[in-house]
């Protein structure tokens, strides 16, 4: 029963699940279209995904890998900012290993 008679179509479809599939579909042929005239196809490495993949079981991704690999720069960044300045400032102020010669006796 496709089509009930003095029903809207929005109120047959509630949840707008005909109009996403029909975006969708159309998306997709838009991008066929468009990759119709590319030859380039882009493969993985495998040494590559192997280290992915093992980073990614040592990570506890919650959210979309994007923002989890967005996060990870940003610490490391940050890990070697802190390294770069803590390496300045011991060149610049090098710590005095022994007291001072001079003593009250």
């Amino acid at each position: 029963q496709m089509n009930w008679r003095g029903v809207g179509k929005t109120l047959q479809d509630l949840v707008g699940e005909r109009h996403r599939m029909r975006v969708e579909r159309l998306r997709d042929e838009r991008e066929r279209a468009l990759q119709d005239g590319c030859t380039f196809s882009p493969r993985i490495n495998t040494r590559s995904e192997a280290i992915m993949s093992k980073r990614l079981s040592r990570m506890a991704v919650v959210r979309p890998l994007h923002a989890e690999l967005y996060e990870d720069a940003l610490r490391r960044q940050e890990r070697q900012l802190q390294s770069d300045v803590a390496s300045v400032t011991a060149a610049q102020w090098p710590v005095l290993l022994s007291p001072c010669s001079t003593s009250a006796s």
